[in-house]
């Protein structure tokens, strides 16, 4: 487009000036600085060095364009239905204060075709912004330069247009964003902006700052939910200072990222954080995580206020701890928050808890093989020490997972703790409600004093360490196996030992004992306890059968009794062993014969009697 931009200028020295797109002129020795109009504007409102397109379209190839100003001055600057579409590569820069490279509002829209590069300089001023408009940045690589505080190298917001709320969009693909400052974010939607990326990369370093951000609406302020939305493939953040954040939802957003990479260091940072529902309607926010990477040197994930981390296939590494669930109790909350992270395959690893929950209710699932480890096996920590949260209390599934790591909670917390389909789990519990179901086993490998305990799979002590207890107050047996480990000996030999501590035990279990090196004594009293009932703790005559065969242990069977020989113990279960039949006198050490060998004998003792019938014949 070749047109020109005439504008009028003001008097000085009693001569009037013309300014054109491309001259400055001087008349007797005054000189004039122009407000440069670029000639791609199709609006005559245009500020210095910019190309507006205000209720118009302008279509035209690349070029190199700018603008400095005390505030507002975008670079490119389409409004009120209007478009700007560059066809080649453009070079655009600011430099003042909420003045974008590119900004898109009231349903204008910004498309850069073929790339190039957006520098600005100054706080709230984005690469580019869509505010109720639509921007598009495709075609060959655009590199977004920002600094200064709020310096967002991608932002979508909403706007009122005619009256109606207009999703701010942004599609962009094979974008490098570098931004610099205090909360400086790459890419940033919110209220109910649309926000679609691919082959992505972002650096950011500043305080407070994150690689994504997607928000429903302000914090703290209980708008209309305003569900926001960013997609994301190919994307690849680093992000380094303190507070800072890989990926952050909140207030009823939602982020998806695959095939993706997020990286923070920094004191206080999480690498991806999922927060705040809406404090009327009780809505929570939603992070979704395919076949991505995250990792922090604090924390991996961070789930507060009914937030919501849901990670496939994807390897999740805190320096610190894994996963962090808590409660910024909201003043106006209808209902108690309910946080929930799901992780199904992959990995996730941390030096310390891998989940360390704190906030009121929390759904955690671990599902299809998932590799879980923590350098202070500590698998969940449950507290209840978050302000204004009277019981925290977590439902935690393991499913079809192997891993060591203890699960424990306070005595004020509640945690429901289920492992399912073939999971294997190794390590103490504290103050847990367990169930197992027929497929997986519990492997204790130190003393463990949980609430309740179902058993329909196997809870095995682990043999090294010497031996353990289980106390546990209630216990219900459906058809479960325990496995002990017990010196097979004389009365009160050592022992794993199953304890019900005030309450029942019901239902039926098999007791399966490892004799741990016990060479066999006779039991002349109680014998060697194996269940034991405390503080009026009932068990049912029914309750345990033996499942192994301790038969001919030196010379001695030993067999599992219901209640004490003496008084002490009437609901507790013991071993006791009784001499095995010793055989008749002069067969001991007599080899056994074969048939043929016992043919031959009746044999020969059938001679003599032959003889003698032979004899009294004569």
């Amino acid at each position: 487009m070749n047109q020109r931009c005439v504008k009028r200028g003001s008097v000085r020295g009693f001569f009037s000036w013309v300014i054109t797109a491309s001259k400055v002129i001087a008349l007797s020795g005054f000189l004039f600085l122009p407000i440069v109009v670029h000639a791609q504007s199709c609006s005559a409102a245009a500020e210095a060095g910019q190309v507006a397109a205000d209720s118009c379209v302008t279509t035209f190839a690349g070029g190199t364009f700018s603008t400095t100003g005390a505030a507002s001055r975008p670079v490119f600057f389409a409004s009120n239905g209007g478009s700007i579409t560059a066809t080649a590569p453009v070079t655009l820069s600011s430099v003042g204060t909420t003045s974008p490279g590119a900004w898109a509002a009231t349903a204008g829209t910004v498309s850069l075709n073929s790339g190039g590069s957006i520098t600005t300089i100054g706080n709230t001023s984005p690469g580019a912004r869509a505010e109720g408009g639509a921007v598009n940045l495709s075609g060959t690589t655009t590199s977004i330069t920002t600094s200064g505080l709020n310096g967002y190298g991608l932002e979508a917001v909403y706007a009122v247009v005619g009256g109606v709320n207009t999703n701010g969009v942004v599609n962009a693909s094979s974008v490098n964003i570098v931004t610099t400052g205090q909360a400086a974010h790459g890419a940033m939607a919110s209220r109910g902006a649309i926000m679609t990326l691919d082959t992505i990369d972002i650096q950011v370093s500043g305080s407070y700052a994150s690689g994504l951000i997607g928000q429903g609406y302000l914090p703290f302020v209980p708008l209309v939910p305003m569900p926001t939305t960013i997609n994301g493939s190919n994307v690849t953040i680093n992000v380094s200072g303190d507070n800072g954040r890989g990926a952050n939802v909140n207030s009823t957003g939602s982020i998806t990222l695959s095939d993706s990479s997020l990286t923070v260091t920094g004191t206080n940072g999480y690498g991806v954080s999922a927060a705040r529902h809406d404090p009327v309607n009780n809505i929570g926010s939603v992070m979704t995580l395919l076949r991505t990477s995250v990792s922090c040197t604090e924390t991996a994930a961070l789930v507060y206020s009914s937030g919501e981390i849901y990670a496939t296939d994807s390897t999740l590494t805190g320096g610190k701890y894994g996963v962090t669930l808590t409660d910024y109790t909201d003043a106006l909350s209808k209902n108690p928050p309910l946080n929930i992270v799901s992780i199904d395959g992959g990995s996730l690893t941390s030096v310390l808890d891998t989940f360390y929950a704190e906030g009121p209710i929390s759904e955690i699932t671990l599902k299809n093989r998932t590799a879980v480890s923590a350098d202070n096996k500590v698998l969940l920590n449950v507290i209840t020490t978050a302000p204004l949260t009277l019981v925290s209390k977590v439902d935690f599934t393991v499913e079809d997972i192997t891993a060591t790591g203890d699960i424990i909670a306070d005595a004020g917390s509640v945690l429901n703790n289920a492992l399912i389909s073939g999971s294997i789990i190794t390590g103490i519990e504290k103050n847990t409600h367990t169930t197992i179901d027929t497929s997986s086993r519990w492997i204790m490998n130190g003393n463990s004093d949980i609430h309740s305990l179902a058993l329909a799979g196997t809870a095995a002590f682990d043999p090294a360490g010497g031996y353990k207890t289980l106390t546990t107050k209630d216990y219900v047996g459906n058809d479960g196996v325990l496995m002990v480990n017990t010196y097979l000996d004389i009365d009160g030999s050592p022992s794993d030992r199953l304890i019900i501590n005030g309450g029942s035990a019901t239902g039926t279990t098999k007791i399966r004992v490892n004799n741990t090196g016990g060479p066999g004594a006779p039991t002349t009293g109680n014998g060697i306890l194996v269940v034991q009932a405390i503080n009026g703790a009932t068990i049912d005559p029914g309750a345990f059968v033996l499942d192994t065969d301790l038969r001919g242990i030196g010379g001695h069977d030993y067999a599992l009794h219901y209640g004490s020989v003496d008084t002490s113990g009437p609901n507790n279960w013991y071993l006791r062993s009784t001499a095995r039949p010793q055989p008749f006198p002069g067969t001991v050490g007599v080899p056994a014969l074969s048939p043929m060998g016992l043919a031959l004998l009746a044999g020969m003792l059938a001679v003599p009697a032959l003889w003698r019938r032979r004899r009294g014949s004569l």
